[in-house]
This record gives C-alpha cells, sequence and structure tokens, in this order.
C-alpha cells in the first residue's frame, strides 16, 4: 500500500510518499514541488520548480508565454493548479507526457484528498476539494496538453474526472452533525424563497442555453489536421491556403478574428531558451476588433513549432502581394474581391472559405 501524508511548513505544503507492506515502512520519499514569481528588470516571471528544485520548463512556458493575456490573479489560480499536477507526476514516477486514464482518475482523487474504498492508497491530506474546484483545475491541464500539443492524452476525451468522487466522499453525508432550524417560517418569507429558487434556476438554464458547446475532440484534431495540411497544398487556391493558415493560428492561440486579420509578418518572435527555440506571437486587439483610430491593445501569445511553420510560409506565400500593396500583413487583402474594408473583408473571407469548402 502506498501512503501519501501532507505537512504544512508555513503556506507551503510538502507531501511524503510512503510504500507500506504488512503494516512497516519499506521505503519513503519527499516530494516539495514548489512556485514562485520573481521580477526582473520590473518584469514578472512565473516558475515552478520539481523537487530536485529543477525548473520545469514546460509549465515555465505555458505561464509565462501561452496564459500572458490573462490577470495576474488568473495566472496565480493556474500555477496553484499546476502544482498538484506536477506533485501528482512525481507521485507516481511518471511524466506528463505519459498519463493514462486511469492516471488522471488518480490524480481526481489526489485533488478530493478522499481514498477511495478497496484502494491500494491511503491519503492523509489537509486539504480537501469540491468538485467545482477540481474541474477548474482539469481546465487548467487541459490548456497545457493543448499548449503541449499532446492532442491523444486522455483528458482531451473526457469532460469531467470529478464525477469519479471516492466512495469515501459520497457517504460523507452521513456523518453530518444536527443543526437547528426553525419550526415555522411566514407565508411571506417562504414565498421570497420560492421566488428566488425559480429565478435562480432560470438565471442558470438561461446560462447553459448560451453557452458555446465545446467541439469534440476527435473533430477538432481532424478539423485542424486538415487546415495544417490545406496550407502546404500547391494546389490550393492561394488566397484559400492564407484563410486556412490565419484560420489555423486562431485555433492554436486563441486569437479572436479581428485579432488574426491583422497580423504582421514582424509580429513572430523567435527567441532561446536554454538551447531552444520558441515562438513568441505578438497580436493587436481593440474591444470593437475595428480598430478605431489605429488604437490597439498590445498582447503576447505562445506560438507552437506548428503555428511557426504555417505563419513562416503565409510570410513567403504573399510576399509579392505585400510589396505590391506596400504593407507588413501576413496575408494582404484579395484585391481581385469585393471589399468594405481590410479587417472586415478578411474576417468575411475567412469565415466564407471555412464555409464553403466542404473538404476543410
Amino acid at each position: 500500500m502506498q501512503r501519501i501524508t501532507e505537512f504544512k511548513t508555513g503556506k507551503k505544503s510538502i507531501f511524503k510518499v510512503e510504500t507500506v507492506i504488512d503494516g512497516a515502512v519499506v521505503d519513503s520519499k519527499m516530494i516539495n514541488v514548489q512556485i514562485d514569481t520573481v521580477t526582473v528588470k520590473n518584469k514578472e516571471y512565473n516558475l515552478l520548480y520539481n523537487s530536485s528544485y529543477e525548473l520545469v520548463e514546460d509549465a515555465y512556458n505555458f505561464l509565462n508565454h501561452n496564459q500572458k493575456r490573462l490577470s495576474a490573479n488568473s495566472i496565480k489560480a493556474e500555477m496553484y493548479a499546476l502544482r498538484y499536477l506536477y506533485v501528482f507526476s512525481e507521485i507516481i514516477n511518471k511524466p506528463i507526457s505519459e498519463f493514462t486514464r486511469i492516471d488522471f482518475i488518480k490524480l481526481n482523487y489526489f485533488l478530493s484528498g478522499v481514498s477511495a474504498d478497496g484502494s491500494e492508497v491511503e491519503y492523509n491530506l489537509l486539504t480537501k476539494r469540491n468538485s467545482e474546484t477540481i474541474n477548474s483545475f482539469f481546465s487548467v491541464y487541459r490548456e497545457l496538453y493543448r499548449y503541449l500539443d499532446l492532442t491523444s492524452a486522455p483528458i482531451l476525451n473526457e469532460r469531467s474526472f470529478a464525477k469519479y468522487t471516492p466512495a469515501g466522499r459520497r457517504n460523507k453525508s452521513a456523518n453530518i452533525t444536527n443543526v437547528e432550524v426553525p419550526k415555522y417560517i411566514s407565508v411571506e418569507e417562504f414565498q421570497k424563497i420560492i421566488s428566488y429558487i425559480i429565478e435562480t434556476v432560470k438565471i442558470q438554464a438561461d446560462i447553459e442555453q448560451n453557452k458555446t458547446k465545446l467541439l469534440p475532440s476527435s473533430f477538432y484534431n481532424k478539423y485542424t489536421n486538415l487546415l495544417y495540411n490545406a496550407v502546404f497544398d500547391e494546389n490550393e487556391i492561394k488566397y484559400n491556403r492564407g484563410y486556412y493558415g490565419l484560420l489555423y493560428i486562431g485555433t492554436q492561440t486563441g486569437l479572436r478574428a479581428s485579432e488574426i486579420a491583422i497580423l504582421r509578418v514582424q509580429d513572430l518572435e523567435i527567441i532561446s531558451f536554454r538551447d531552444k527555440s520558441i515562438g513568441v506571437l505578438h497580436y493587436r486587439s481593440t474591444k470593437s476588433g475595428n480598430g478605431k483610430n489605429n488604437v490597439y491593445d498590445e498582447g503576447k501569445t505562445n506560438a507552437n513549432n506548428k503555428v511557426i511553420a504555417v505563419y513562416e510560409m503565409l510570410a513567403s506565400l504573399f510576399k509579392e502581394e505585400r510589396i505590391t500593396q506596400k504593407v507588413d500583413f501576413l496575408v494582404p487583402r484579395d484585391m481581385n474581391a469585393q471589399s468594405n474594408g481590410r479587417d472586415k473583408s478578411l474576417r468575411s473571407n475567412i469565415s466564407s472559405t471555412a464555409l464553403e469548402n466542404t473538404n476543410i
């Protein structure tokens, strides 16, 4: 049996992992994965260290490049969630890229802080989380796996692992202590309670109805692969290749149509970090999306290897058009197409190309 015990040292948690056979501890190790934020030249960097105090590069790149558009509080929350992913990775002695579906179910058990009935793992944790918090953690993990291009990971094929609630937690209601409540309430108070419940249910129903449905992972993977391949298909119409490329960049970076429409050739920056090349994509956005008076908020996000390849292809493909039009846009305007403004025209062409060409 494996026994995991959480200890607190100040505000930090350290985990002791013991292997127990016939009541005797035959092996043990300490896990001390930590997070930190440092400031260098007025710029903050978010760091995650493993138990050997080595920087986890995947987490570093994800937090400091891919998630740069998030608020400081959101990034802190993601750091906290990622810390427990890498703690669990050390517990089971397996890199996150090799996690199986069973590993993710066990990760859910670990995050809940409750030992499952009949399990060979005993958790003695100080922190216990509800299903809502666990789901929020898994949302961060999915973003990380997409960023790492681990598209076949089981976590991307299942919406929620919080449904695998350990039996110990399901039976928790049996331990609820008696609470004294009023013997009666007035009719007026009752009506207020019922009105509140009805209104709350209605609001929740409206929210659920208006939510954007997630694409099935299998469809999303096939769709992005088709887009990617079409960019390099020399038999495809030139501007269609450009629109497919912009669409692909949008699927990988999360940029909106108004943001990818005004990408420039020089917006892709390749930087070196520990003998590795990392793509950083600079972009501009406005609340209206139209860039009134050319006033934009600037941001940047990560560009994976495939995004870099697509970007370089589009930069080469439309070189002549940029010279002719004297512009530096990644995909210049199609001068043969009817237009009511560069940004709106390009966004319209991107949408219509995706809808009209059934091979994509």
